[in-house]
């Protein structure tokens, strides 16, 4: 039934189109614009009044948090007493296999990650919470260039472990770079 109402309707309209405009005096037909009339018409997007948003790197800057292998590690001399976190989503990799996403010694400035594959060297600007193996609940980091500012907030186990160190079974690192925010949880552990 369908298909016989469609193809009336389509016999109707061409009997309409092959008998042209019956009935309606030449005087009031008025001229049809052609496609191309009516494309020239409309304002193009290119001269839309909205001006683009600029183009700029800071704005596409994205932050690529990298680690290090126990070699990098010992490349690095960084390597001691101190404190090193990685991913809580590792915790499963062998010792020896983990990828440390922060180490922090316990001298000054010996603080490191690798952000967009560059290792960057940090200091601390500001601590709070209790004090472990010259760590603290809290920590602020800034790099030299006074650019990224890495937040470490960690708790600590309150029993020491093995040799000297005290498990850190939850934490997250902030880092703020280029008006970007990441936030990573950790887990680690600090010693000596």
């Amino acid at each position: 039934m369908k298909r016989v109402l469609t193809g009336l309707l389509l016999v109707f309209c061409m009997a309409i189109a092959a008998c042209g405009n019956f009935g309606v005096p030449t005087a009031e037909v008025t001229a049809t614009p052609s496609p191309q009339e009516s494309v020239a018409q409309v304002p193009s997007p290119i001269d839309s009044p909205i001006p683009a948003a600029p183009s700029t790197t800071e704005a596409q800057a994205s932050i690529t948090v990298g680690g290090f292998t126990l070699d990098e590690i010992y490349d690095l001399g960084a390597i001691g007493c101190g404190m090193t976190l990685w991913r809580a989503d590792a915790q499963s990799a062998a010792p020896g296999e983990r990828v440390f996403t922060l180490v922090n010694g316990i001298e000054e400035d010996s603080m490191l990650m690798k952000l967009n594959g560059e290792v960057i060297r940090f200091r601390r600007i500001e601590h709070s919470g209790e004090e472990f193996f010259d760590q603290y609940e809290e920590q602020t980091f800034q790099n030299n260039a006074q650019d990224i500012i890495v937040k470490v907030v960690v708790a600590k186990s309150e029993t020491m472990g093995e040799i000297e160190s005290i498990a850190i079974p939850s934490g997250t690192i902030t880092v703020t770079m280029g008006g970007e925010v990441v936030e990573i949880p950790v887990e680690g552990d600090a010693g000596c």
